[in-house]
């Protein structure tokens, strides 16, 4: 409930009082629970990083190829993070313990997704005078800005510009496999 709360208005516009009505408690029984709203941010967040880093090693075991992992690994961040509107990020700076809990939690993505695209560059999936760690930089630095609704698309586009044929054409496979389930 409070990360649907803070996901439309944003972690500042959104009191105490809306929290307990959402709760059906009173704000005592929150301040029991919560030592205060920014706990309760942090809860939130954990929640979603949590619900990533457990699904991630079974991304990356289940995956037939190290392209599919970057596509879906990187793929279940955007839909994950994109929960939260521009508002919370914004809001979020004024958190600086919860704001480096999410910077930690991006930059352990961005060297998963490096590993990945290290991998694809061995397999010849990604062009060989590609630097990797640049762009899986702006790659990731979407998360924060880009409307949900588009995030599939520039993965896709994204990612054909930097393959190799032998990669276009597996990547044309996994993004057939990936939208028979979306």
């Amino acid at each position: 409930m409070a990360s649907n709360l803070f996901s439309i208005h944003g972690i500042e516009k959104v009191k105490i009082s809306q929290l307990t009505i959402a709760f059906g408690i009173s704000e005592e029984q929150f301040f029991v629970n919560f030592e205060s709203k920014s706990h309760l941010v942090d809860e939130c967040l954990k929640q979603k990083i949590n619900a990533i880093e457990t699904k991630v090693p079974k991304i990356i075991s289940c995956s037939q190829s190290s392209l599919e992992s970057l596509i879906c690994v990187s793929g279940l961040t955007f839909k994950e993070l994109s929960f939260f509107c521009p508002a919370f990020y914004e809001d979020l700076r004024k958190y600086s313990t919860i704001q480096k809990r999410l910077e930690i939690f991006i930059q352990s993505i961005k060297n998963i997704c490096n590993n990945e695209l290290q991998k694809c560059r061995e397999e010849e999936l990604i062009d060989l005078n590609t630097n990797n760690e640049s762009m899986i930089a702006i790659y990731l630095e979407e998360i924060r800005s880009m409307e949900s609704k588009y995030q599939w698309e520039m993965m896709k586009l994204f990612l054909k510009g930097f393959c190799t044929e032998k990669g276009r054409t597996e990547l044309n496979h996994i993004v057939i496999c990936l939208e028979k389930f979306k």
